[in-house]
């Protein structure tokens, strides 16, 4: 634990000249700002609607987020060294790979719990809502947080192994793969695919929260959070062990063996 505790750190050193740790304090701020906007002007204070608008866009822009940050990441560790810093490691390579892994996923508890906090905030202070459901908003916040690990491990790894482009590709399908399944296109079909997980879960979780659904409708809603929250840690599990397997096996780029 002390030596995982130590790669955290020396990745935190790196990133303190990269615009990393930055983008996760300065994003939260932008959009709860950018949303309190749109909910003053447009003269919004439904609270479903102040919940799932919140929600549904951070989740949809998820995806591309995501990518964009584990390229980076990929980018400072072959700046330094061409990843010699992660591969010539006194002890194992799964354990420098793992601690930039969970500083990335800390970076984005904390960035999501920052924008939260903010959004609450302003609609109390400066919205002057009352009764705010505060403990939904945390629920939907796990629902984020929870989603996004599979997209962290799929882009961490495309962005290692392949580079920053590809791993902005890939976040970019992803980015349009959420929005179509936040659709009915994707009420049959949402539940496989790891980036419609945090958009659907979260939502899911609002409409039963404010009564949206019919009561004859609430067995197949709840059975289908059920699912797609199966298939989420089901898919954790998997890559898991997939990365461990990858980075016991990964030797560099080949550009640079």
């Amino acid at each position: 634990m002390t030596v995982l505790l130590r790669y955290m750190w020396a990745d935190v050193l790196k990133m303190k000249r990269t615009p990393l740790i930055w983008m996760h304090v300065a994003a939260p701020a932008v959009c709860a700002g950018f949303f309190l906007l749109y909910m003053m002007y447009g003269r919004i204070q439904e609270p479903y609607v102040l919940y799932s608008v919140f929600f549904s866009a951070i989740a949809v822009l998820y995806p591309l987020i995501i990518s964009i940050v584990c390229g980076m990441s990929a980018s400072v560790e072959e700046q330094a060294g061409h990843f010699q810093m992660m591969l010539a490691v006194p002890y194992s390579k799964i354990v420098s790979f793992a601690g930039k892994l969970l500083l990335l996923l800390l970076l984005n508890v904390l960035s999501i719990g920052l924008a939260i906090c903010l959004y609450l905030a302003g609609m109390k202070f400066v919205l002057h809502i009352n009764d705010l459901p505060y403990f939904l908003f945390l629920k939907g916040g796990a629902w984020l947080i929870a989603g996004s690990i599979p997209l962290y491990m799929m882009s961490f790894f495309v962005g290692i192994k392949y580079g920053m482009g590809p791993s902005g590709l890939l976040g970019g399908a992803g980015l349009l793969m959420a929005a179509l399944m936040n659709t009915g296109l994707g009420d049959v079909i949402w539940r496989f695919f790891p980036w419609a997980w945090s958009v659907r879960l979260s939502g899911l979780e609002g409409l039963l929260h404010f009564d949206k659904v019919k009561k004859e409708f609430l067995p197949y809603v709840r059975y289908d959070m059920r699912f797609g929250e199966i298939m989420l840690y089901f898919s954790i599990v998997i890559l898991c062990l997939a990365g461990l397997h990858w980075c016991r096996r990964w030797e560099g780029r080949r550009s640079y063996e």
